[in-house]
């Protein structure tokens, strides 16, 4: 990954984990105010669903240990920290796990309960550019800068 690149990628992994940390809070407080804007539109109807925790781990939680763990690769993948990753395909492949998962999310979302958390979504989008730098970087076959 080159630095701008790197950058980015670093940048948009914290601004998932300042999202994920706020959808904890929410949760955590259950307010959900800031993020319901209509029936369909509602973190709390998400939220009031029941249906938001796998094995009883709330996803909040699993989408906060997900962006501390993406933080970590693109950290380990970039030369600011020697690491292991030296791949760029392999962090693109590890951002696939995290994708797969909000394939589930979404379906959890429109079908099963027909109302989309806002503050989930933006959490997804985030996932989704980090998998795309990943990606620009893997297919120029970019070695970590």
């Amino acid at each position: 990954m080159n630095d701008l690149r790197a950058k980015l990628f670093v940048a948009l992994a914290l601004a998932g984990l300042a999202i994920a940390s706020y959808i904890v809070y929410e949760q955590a407080t259950g307010s959900f105010t800031s993020c319901t804007i209509s029936a369909t539109i509602s973190c709390q109807g998400v939220f009031a669903s029941g249906r938001t925790s796998i094995f009883g781990v709330p996803f909040a939680y699993l989408g906060l240990g997900w962006f501390v763990l993406v933080l970590g690769a693109g950290l380990l993948s970039t030369r600011w920290v020697t690491g292991p990753i030296r791949d760029p395909a392999s962090l693109f492949y590890f951002l696939m796990i995290g994708n797969a998962f909000t394939v589930y999310l979404w379906y959890v979302q429109l079908a099963l309960i027909g109302v989309v958390c806002p503050l989930c979504a933006s959490s997804y989008a985030v996932n989704y550019a980090l998998t795309l730098i990943a990606l620009w970087s893997a297919a120029r076959r970019e070695p970590p800068p």
